[in-house]
């Protein structure tokens, strides 16, 4: 029964990789937000902002390690569209989760959330 020893192999793969590193096969590179994607570059001071606008959508993903698969298909995976994609919710509709996010600016602590479900909040 070679179905059911490659079904049980495919479900421990699934079990084994995070949801957030699986590849959104429902998902285009198209519905990565290449705004979104500059605008936290450029807040988090990364170098690759500079690099962002020479780069398409799939090379700056991969290099930000949010797209994935081979070349010839290629994915987004869960966590870019969590953070980049302005409706997350329509690819992962059961999924919630949230991230909070501290920094000090000249002693003032600053908070932020990203829910799954909606966009960054100050």
């Amino acid at each position: 029964m070679a179905k059911d020893e490659d079904e049980r192999e495919l479900m421990s793969l699934a079990a084994s990789v995070p949801f957030d590193h699986r590849y959104q096969q429902t998902a285009q590179i198209s519905d990565l937000s290449p705004h979104l994607i500059r605008e936290y570059l450029t807040e988090i001071g990364s170098d690759l902002v500079f690099d962002a606008g020479q780069l398409d959508s799939e090379a700056l993903g991969r290099r930000m390690n949010i797209v994935g698969g081979p070349k010839e298909v290629s994915f987004p995976k869960n966590v870019g569209l969590m953070f980049f994609n302005k409706s997350p919710s329509r690819f992962s509709p059961r999924h919630k989760s949230m991230w909070s996010n501290f920094r000090t600016v000249r002693e003032e602590i600053i908070l932020r959330r990203k829910s799954f479900w909606d966009h960054w909040e100050t």
